[in-house]
């Protein structure tokens, strides 16, 4: 099989990254791999002799658009069978157009839904109603897919979101609460993230219980929304901005809760890596709650708001076996999710399945 694909994530164009070694070991099944994405300047990487990306800049995103539909040209013309792209407006539609042009199988990934204008609704839809394959991580996904989009179940499978960390990974020796009790959060700082409802919380569990802070993983553009947020509250000693963090196990390792408060998620590829370490689960009805998390089960599964947030936090806070329990069933939970070898077949047959 020969792929074309079409993506965001400029990480590709690094070797050492994790897509760039996720697309090595996905070539595996593959005769020719070529990946394009849009980028700040002109690159140009081999992975290997079947693994080629490339990072096409431009003046704006209207020329980037036009110089990635005139390279694609030149590379459907050598003979692809199947072009994936990693979006769902105006990329998938420029996969669509050389679908269409060049007789290639389309393959649209879906990782979670944006709120978007009418325009971009619009295009959406008649993108995902064109594709022969749409890949998703979770069923949460596939069936808003079928029943807002009426597409039908056999064009959609499911591939979760592989995590890095093995699940055999050394998580909690314990679950006495350290000093102070620790919650822990790891996000990009944008407004679906809705990280703002951990720091309205923490002024409520900080009146009954003192000694705890919220450690807060993550960067964006809601950096400075959210610190003022802090310092309204009064809580700057409570609420902790790590910024990015290259390395998260000894963060996992040391929290006592992780939480997450999205308000829209594909699946939540952090809380299957906290879970792997054994960490207690607080989370919205988001992603792979209901398919991983279950509610009262390995996990507390919260509506959005404060009060709700505020009793869940508190509550394990003063039950050591509740967080235990929670815990290693979370961690037991993780570990029957494919394996990285799984996954990759999971791949292989997606494709297979297109032509």
């Amino acid at each position: 099989m020969k792929i074309i694909s079409l993506g965001l994530d400029q990480s590709a164009l690094t070797p050492s990254s994790g897509l760039a070694k996720r697309l090595l070991a996905q070539s595996q099944f593959l005769t020719k791999y070529l990946v394009f994405v849009p980028s700040r300047k002109d690159e140009f990487v081999a992975l290997s002799d079947k693994v080629a990306v490339s990072g096409l800049a431009g003046s704006n995103k209207i020329v980037q658009w036009f110089r990635l539909y005139a390279r694609l040209v030149i590379t459907a013309r050598r003979g692809f069978d199947i072009i994936t792209v990693q979006d769902n407006y105006y990329l998938a539609f420029l996969a669509w157009l050389i679908a269409w042009r060049y007789d290639l199988k389309l393959e649209i990934q879906i990782h979670g839904f944006e709120k978007g204008n009418f325009f971009r609704r619009l295009i959406f839809a008649f993108n995902i109603k064109r594709a022969d394959g749409i890949r998703v991580v979770s069923q949460r996904l596939k069936q808003h897919l079928i029943d807002n989009f009426k597409i039908s179940e056999f064009k959609i499978y499911i591939i979760p979101v592989y995590s890095s960390y093995p699940h055999t990974v050394e998580g909690k020796k314990d679950y006495l609460p350290h000093d102070p009790f620790v919650f822990f959060t790891v996000a990009r700082l944008v407004p679906v993230k809705n990280i703002s409802l951990q720091i309205k919380a923490m002024a409520g569990v900080v009146k009954r219980y003192p000694n705890v802070v919220l450690k807060i993983a993550g960067d964006g553009p809601e950096k400075n929304k959210l610190q003022q947020l802090v310092r309204g509250l009064n809580l700057q000693d409570k609420v902790i901005f790590l910024g990015q963090v290259r390395e998260m196990r000894n963060l996992y390792k040391s929290a006592d809760v992780f939480l997450l408060t999205s308000t829209s998620e594909g699946w939540g590829l952090v809380v299957v890596e906290a879970a792997s370490f054994g960490l207690p689960i607080i989370m919205t009805d988001v992603g792979c709650a209901g398919e991983v998390i279950l509610d009262q089960e390995n996990g507390l599964i919260v509506d959005s708001n404060e009060e709700e947030l505020v009793a869940a936090m508190a509550g394990l806070m003063l039950d050591e076996k509740r967080r235990e329990s929670l815990g290693s069933k979370a961690k037991e939970a993780v570990s029957n999710l494919p394996t990285e070898k799984e996954n990759l077949i999971l791949y292989k047959e997606s494709w297979e399945r297109l032509i």
